[in-house]
């Protein structure tokens, strides 16, 4: 407790999201603590960067096209153009991983890498296919694309994992009955 602030931080807010894999059906979600207070919700209305989350598209793309996880790929920092791409704290892994240390280890470089390899094109239609709504402006077949730079909901993040968790099957949308 010795961490935490002293006071809460209003300015915080936090959404969450669950869907069912294989029926769609959203079990939970909480959107903020008082929709009275401020007729938001955090759940399904907040866009936020997804980040590494992101990486599971490059990675069904990938292996889609016939990569496998033992292919390598650079672990060091990346020069596209004039954009520098670098690993979290700025690590280097080598010139050459496996993704399978990659996807372990969460190594940036590799997943821009493999992205370029395979064309940002395929990751947007990866996370398309999952459940992520086709949004010129924000989702960009951009080699950071893997890097879960477009903002997405919580929900339609957690409706793209659904798809992976029913094995590819994705089921529209619908909100439980259940009490």
């Amino acid at each position: 407790k010795e961490n935490w602030p002293e006071k809460p931080n209003d300015g915080v807010h936090i959404g969450l999201a669950s869907v069912e894999p294989g029926t769609g059906r959203v079990i939970a979600a909480f959107g903020g603590k008082d929709y009275l207070k401020r007729a938001f919700s955090d759940a399904t209305q907040a866009r936020f960067q997804p980040g590494s989350t992101f990486k599971a598209f490059t990675l069904e793309a990938m292996l889609a096209d016939g990569i496998s996880l033992k292919s390598r790929f650079s672990g060091n920092t990346l020069h596209i153009g004039d954009e520098t791409v670098y690993n979290d704290g700025h690590a280097e892994y080598g010139a050459s991983v496996d993704m399978l240390h990659a996807t372990a280890s969460s190594i940036n470089t590799a997943f821009v890498d493999v992205t370029q390899t395979i064309g940002p094109e395929k990751v947007v239609d990866a996370a398309v296919e999952a459940g992520v709504p086709r949004e010129p402006k924000n989702l960009q077949a951009v080699p950071v694309v893997t890097l879960g730079v477009a903002s997405e909901t919580p929900l339609t993040m957690a409706n793209a994992y659904a798809t992976f968790a029913a094995g590819g099957k994705r089921r529209p949308r619908t909100w439980s009955t259940r009490s």
